[in-house]
Order: structure tokens, then C-alpha cells, then sequence
């Protein structure tokens, strides 16, 4: 049996996991369409700051909120098996009687071993959406402007 390439074993670059990531940036795209308008409606209604930020906290709260599940969803869709597999091998071990330590360290001997670039993917994905929330935000932030001259 012939060993897999680096892309053939990143998750992110087979079929499901292109479907779950596109999925992923539609719904963060979504996100950043609220945050817009909502600066913009709030630029609109002439509020005082202490106003302003009774309204704007919640809807950013809730926009943090649809970030944080919607970036829950990508993991567990794409990585969960990862997971499980790992928690297959705890209960080996568990019923083996080793103590947390050696089971700890057999996991890890296990992931550097065979699945070492599925988890740095795994790892990695986090602060790539985080980077890219931080884009949309920034997006967001910046084109309201655009959306509140144009609703003037």
C-alpha cells in the first residue's frame, strides 16, 4: 500500500471537508452582513455612545456566539473522527488498567505516528478562521460606511 500524499491526507482538501469549509465561509459571510448593518443603522440613528453600545454589545455578543458555533461545526464535522478515534484508544487503555500518564503518552505516540497532519490541521484551522473572522469584521467595520451613505 502505497503512502498518501501531504494534500491527499489534509482534510480540508477532500471533497467533504471543501463542502464543510464552504459552508463555513458562507455562514461567516452572513455574520459580517449583520455587523455591518448594524453599525450602519446605528451611525444612522444619531445615538449617544452609552445608547449606541446598549444596542451594538448584544448583536456583537451573538455575532461572537454564531463565530464560536459556527467554527465548532467545521471541527467537528471535519475533525471529529480524529476525536473519536482518540477516545477509542483512552478506553483501551483504561480497561488495560495504565494510569492517565502512559495513556496520555500512548495517544501521542499514536498521533505522531499516523495522524500527525491531520491534527496540525486541526490545530491550525482555529487561527486561520480567526484570522479570517478578523478580515470580515474589519470588512464589515469598514464598508459600513459604504452601506450608511448609501441608505442616507
Amino acid at each position: 500500500m502505497s503512502e498518501k500524499s501531504f494534500f491527499d491526507r489534509l482534510v480540508l482538501c477532500s471533497d467533504h471537508g471543501r463542502v464543510e469549509f464552504l459552508n463555513y465561509l458562507r455562514n461567516l459571510l452572513m455574520i459580517a452582513a449583520i455587523l455591518g448593518v448594524a453599525i450602519a443603522m446605528f451611525r444612522l440613528k444619531r445615538m449617544s455612545i452609552s445608547e449606541q453600545m446598549f444596542y451594538i454589545v448584544p448583536i456583537i455578543l451573538v455575532c461572537l456566539y454564531a463565530f464560536h458555533a459556527n467554527l465548532q461545526l467545521l471541527i467537528n464535522r471535519c475533525f471529529g473522527y480524529l476525536m473519536e478515534e482518540n477516545r477509542q484508544i483512552r478506553l483501551k487503555l483504561k480497561l488495560g488498567n495504565f494510569h492517565a500518564r502512559e495513556i496520555n503518552k500512548s495517544i501521542l505516540k499514536h498521533i505522531w505516528k499516523n495522524r500527525r497532519i491531520e491534527w496540525l490541521e486541526a490545530l491550525f484551522a482555529p487561527f486561520f478562521s480567526l484570522g479570517s473572522m478578523l478580515i470580515i469584521l474589519t470588512w464589515a467595520a469598514l464598508y459600513s460606511d459604504v452601506l450608511f451613505k448609501a441608505l442616507k
